[in-house]
């Protein structure tokens, strides 16, 4: 899914490089950086052993095989980078955790997830609490866990594919948009939106994911050593990621006069207030444990 110079495919190459090296067995990398499709794609091949690992979505996984644990996809429900990696702690890798779903109908397991960077808001004002959205046309994935807060909070939620907005807001369709720093460059929305408001509502993390097949043909020393390499992997892109951010972050507002509106700038708490009681209600009827048991993790 993602080219050999991307960030995701950089922490993977690192990981399965640091398990080669120190591994007892003999292995060997073969890269398919961006030769085998979509997210479907990589699970079919991963679920039939012909790939060992992959880097795909929490929200790829969990619409395919277990939709339950949806919330790890969702915006307003983690708060930091750490709550995101205490829920996966819990939630994947805890007893009948999405690991074992994955593992029994998938083919594969989640070994550590890599960080993706926080989704924030642009548009061509400030954001700084709900009100500056009310009413606005807002570009939204169509992902429902992700629209129904969204409306909530006041916004004319908009569907527009990737593709599409630019157009969407040069032309005006949509006045408004949501996703991370990397995606604001990546598009040139700096061209079409004046202003990057930090409101913070989603950490996003991309799962490292191996085959049962490979998995279960390790020994448990190099299960270890595989587990080891993959964190220092995860932490490193942590580190890399943040920095490009906000190299990413400076450069917008130095190059193309774009306005950065901090995070203390930006009441994130009343975003989640606002946001919670449609939260609430989807770990009610869709997912499998519940709002403040989640936020007790924080």
């Amino acid at each position: 899914m993602f080219n050999q110079d991307h960030i995701q495919a950089r922490i993977l190459k690192r990981g399965v490089n640091n398990f080669i090296e120190t591994a007892e067995g003999d292995y060997s990398l073969d890269l398919l950086a961006g030769s085998i499709g979509g997210e479907e794609d990589q699970m079919e091949a991963a679920a039939s052993g012909n790939v060992d690992i992959h880097s795909t979505s929490y929200g790829g996984l969990t619409n395919r095989y277990a939709s339950g644990y949806g919330f790890l996809s969702a915006p307003f429900v983690a708060q930091s980078w750490e709550h995101l990696q205490a829920m996966e702690k819990e939630y994947v890798e805890g007893e009948n955790g999405l690991n074992s779903v994955l593992s029994e109908e998938g083919g594969q397991r989640v070994i550590r997830a890599a960080y993706r960077g926080v989704r924030h808001t642009t548009s061509n004002k400030p954001v700084k609490s709900p009100k500056d959205l009310q009413g606005v046309p807002m570009r939204m994935p169509e992902i429902s866990s992700w629209i129904a807060p969204w409306k909530t909070i006041g916004v004319d939620v908009t569907p527009v594919q990737a593709d599409e907005l630019y157009s969407g807001l040069q032309t005006g369709v949509v006045e408004a948009s949501e996703g991370p720093i990397g995606q604001f460059v990546d598009f040139s929305l700096y061209e079409v939106q004046s202003h990057f408001s930090k409101t913070g509502h989603m950490i996003q993390a991309y799962p490292q994911v191996v085959s049962t097949s490979f998995w279960d043909g390790l020994s448990d020393s190099e299960k270890e050593t595989f587990n080891t390499a993959v964190d220092d992997a995860v932490n490193w892109g942590y580190e890399t990621i943040q920095s490009e951010f906000e190299d990413l972050t400076q450069m917008v507002q130095e190059e193309h006069d774009t306005t950065v509106i901090p995070a203390d700038e930006v009441d994130q708490q009343a975003f989640q207030e606002t946001a919670a009681p449609e939260i609430r209600r989807l770990f009610e009827e869709n997912w499998n444990t519940s709002y403040d048991d989640v936020q007790s993790l924080v």
